[in-house]
């Protein structure tokens, strides 16, 4: 009712103050409050001291304290979004004016129909660049619904927040945390609040991620919401930013806490739980090689494909991405048409002579298909992965396949440099999941587990199938190059000779349908 006649102009509430003189035999009196509409909270000037002020926001009424000084203008205190500045008011011949700061808004996003959230600490740096994106509308503030998880009560100046808890986790290996059991905490609070249900895509993301919620659209294309869907970079979901349909997440909340539950899993990083819960749910992944760009460089802010860049934990550096990614210009996307070539006979993609590769507009070299009707030796070979540019680094993501105990030593000490190779002693790696199954042969060969590894792989020597086994890593560096590739018959592999180059180390899933792990093939070509 108040809101209604505050639409109309000032209007006057008035209320019986009983004093301490009041029913119990003591004195009462009346008083009357002139009071305005601003920015859609009711403004009240008093004109006794005891009173409480009534403020209207969000349909919720809070008890605000009044100031020792009479005829005063008190002012509820409310988050920096709207923000409006209050006109002179005048009661009885005294003027008092409300001055608030104003900071000029955000970029307006219009297609941010997404629900997103986020979990924070309430003190420290993560918590101090939470409170800047609220400031500045960005990040999830950006989005049209969005929720704050932490283990206060209040996070200033947010204008609310849910608390769930400590956020204490322990720290595992190569910055990870072992922080599922927060995130269950979250994904309850984050289910009960009921929001995701009046937006068609759920988004968590990280407090250092730079996420720009007018491109979701362009990644989640002609996908229904409605079906359950969940997005990945890199084969596996990213805590950096995950991305889930208004299904997928029904899907959790009927019974996710009643079917994932494995403890291993539970017991390790979230995104890795969360990947392997929704496969246990039979939610269908969506890979999307554009949906991270992991580097933490400023400059690759401007791959306008990207949804999200992390990490920029600095709040400078937050500052110059945002700004580069927002003043890059959308790029169509270009047709790359058919990548490759035919190679009708030769020892491998690498060294395949020139006169064995036929011309795009003949037969065999027109198609992949047509290429294997060209003998039995033909094969259509693919160019080799490029590594992402960051920085001074080549980075790609790579796999290796070893026993579950050497995985478990790997991820805490890193890999060794070893003695023998196809290429010298070194640390080897397939290009996917499956290739390691037959990559990993020989009597000092184990399996079992599968690691995913960012390998920075610098200038790359390609070597074709035959290599130096001799190799040593001093004549690599010596000819100027940082890693050595080849293929022997059965795939491209990569090779670095010092274990700096390993940027991070994490288990790839073992629900995964591409990391069964099988027995090695020893019937190789050329092994």
């Amino acid at each position: 009712v108040a809101e209604r006649e505050m639409r109309r102009g000032p209007v006057e509430l008035s209320e019986d103050i009983t004093d301490s003189d009041g029913p119990r035999g003591l004195s009462r009196w009346s008083r009357s409050w002139p009071c305005f509409m601003v920015g859609g909270t009711v403004l009240c000037l008093l004109s006794f001291v005891k009173a409480p002020v009534m403020s209207w926001r969000n349909s919720k009424t809070q008890q605000l304290l009044a100031v020792s000084k009479p005829d005063a203008l008190i002012v509820a205190t409310l988050p920096p979004l709207p923000l409006w500045a209050a006109a002179p008011t005048t009661l009885d011949n005294t003027t008092t004016t409300a001055t608030v700061t104003t900071v000029p808004p955000p970029p307006e996003v219009t297609d941010n129909d997404a629900y997103c959230w986020l979990v924070t600490q309430s003190s420290g740096e993560e918590a101090g660049l939470v409170r800047a994106h609220y400031a500045k509308g960005r990040s999830v503030f950006s989005c049209k619904g969005w929720s704050v998880f932490t283990d206060m009560d209040v996070l200033v100046p947010l204008s609310e927040v849910t608390n769930i808890g400590t956020m204490r986790s322990k720290q595992g290996p190569w910055g990870s945390w072992y922080n599922t059991e927060v995130f269950l905490r979250a994904w309850d609070a984050m289910v009960a609040g009921g929001r995701y249900h009046h937006h068609p895509w759920t988004l968590k993301v990280d407090a250092d991620t730079v996420f720009l919620p007018g491109r979701l659209r362009a990644h989640v294309g002609s996908l229904n919401p409605n079906d359950p869907w969940f997005f990945k970079n890199d084969g596996m979901l990213q805590a950096a930013i995950e991305v889930f349909s208004r299904a997928a997440v029904g899907l959790y909340a009927a019974k996710g806490r009643q079917v994932c539950t494995n403890a291993a899993v539970k017991a390790g990083q979230e995104d890795s739980f969360f990947d392997y819960c929704m496969h246990t749910l039979g939610v269908a992944p969506q890979a999307d090689e554009h949906l991270l760009m992991s580097c933490g460089v400023p400059d690759r802010c401007r791959d306008h494909p990207f949804l999200a860049f992390h990490p920029f934990k600095d709040p400078a550096l937050y500052d110059e991405c945002i700004s580069a990614a927002r003043g890059s210009k959308e790029e169509q996307g270009k047709n790359m048409g058919l990548t490759g070539f035919c190679c009708l006979w030769g020892t491998d993609c690498y060294s395949c002579p020139a006169n064995n590769r036929p011309k795009r507009n003949t037969w065999c070299g027109n198609s992949p298909q047509k290429c294997q009707m060209c003998g039995q030796r033909a094969t259509w070979c693919q160019p080799p992965r490029k590594p992402v540019k960051c920085g001074d680094r080549r980075v790609l993501t790579l796999y290796h396949q070893t026993s579950p105990h050497i995985c478990d030593l790997i991820i805490q000490s890193n890999f060794r440099v070893g003695k023998v190779g196809w290429c010298g002693g070194g640390i080897y790696f397939a290009t996917d999941p499956q290739a390691t199954n037959n990559k990993c042969i020989g009597p000092q060969s184990k399996k079992g587990c599968i690691l995913q590894v960012r390998v920075d792989v610098g200038r790359t020597w390609f070597k074709g199938k035959f290599c130096n086994r001799s190799m040593l890593g001093e004549d690599v560096l010596a000819a100027g190059y940082d890693s050595v590739s080849f293929d022997p018959s059965d795939g491209q592999e990569y090779a670095v000779y010092q274990n700096s180059q390993i940027l991070s180390i994490r288990k790839y899933g073992w629900w995964l349908p591409d990391a069964q792990v099988r027995e090695a093939h020893w019937d190789v070509p050329g092994r």
